[in-house]
């Protein structure tokens, strides 16, 4: 084989590693649903809560893991982006890889006076002694979200979102009960009040619709 005819052969075999890399990162990229007529995000709107009663949502399974959801309110909550992490280990994460921290009202006009921080599904606040808000004002507009995506579409968009992201995500608020080999091995319970503080405060999102400033995933 000519030196020719080697080159020949490396540059073909590049162009279909090249070719099936940019097919992959296609495929595992989330679709969006464009709509030039959304409506701007009103950050000054309050979350929506309301009663899901009789709300049936799909068993999810993961290996020998089973995940049943009982949907205890619909939700939807519009507010700005302060911090994201994402998790890797315990059960939980196997369903919610992502929490979102947002805050809402007049909380965005200041956020020179805040710094947010994630750990092991808990959002830590602080803020300056000039901050003008009250701290009952600051701790009823400001939510750490547990989000279970209802779709892959979904799971793939919650990488996307960053801080300072418009964010708007609908669904319903979920308690979770895990269950290996016909026992139950944990329970995870939903805020249903925006005034509490502390553990058990966070709201736990079964997720159906994320809108992401002006992209939204189904």
């Amino acid at each position: 084989m000519s030196g020719s005819d080697k080159i020949i052969i490396l540059i073909s075999a590049l162009a279909v590693l090249l070719a099936g890399f940019w097919v992959y990162k296609m495929l595992s990229q989330p679709l969006n649903q464009p709509d030039s007529n959304l409506p701007p995000i009103d950050l000054m709107e309050e979350p929506i809560q309301s009663d899901a009663q009789g709300t049936a949502l799909p068993i999810t399974n993961r290996g020998k893991l089973m995940y049943i959801f009982t949907a205890k309110a619909s939700y939807r909550i519009a507010g700005m982006n302060v911090s994201k992490q994402r998790y890797h280990k315990g059960h939980m994460s196997k369903i919610s890889p992502y929490d979102y921290a947002l805050v809402w009202g007049e909380v965005p006009q200041h956020m020179q006076h805040l710094k947010f921080e994630q750990v092991v599904r808990f959002c830590l606040m602080r803020h300056d002694n000039t901050l003008p808000l009250t701290l009952e004002y600051l701790y009823t507009h400001m939510s750490n979200n547990h989000l279970i995506p209802a779709n892959k579409n979904i799971s793939k968009a919650l990488s996307l979102g960053r801080k300072g992201d418009q964010v708007v995500l609908d669904g319903y608020l979920v308690n979770v009960v895990l269950g290996k080999k016909g026992r139950t091995i944990g329970v995870w319970n939903t805020s249903l009040d925006r005034t509490d503080k502390g553990s058990g405060a966070c709201e736990i999102i079964y997720l159906t619709r994320l809108r992401i400033n002006d992209r939204v995933f189904e």
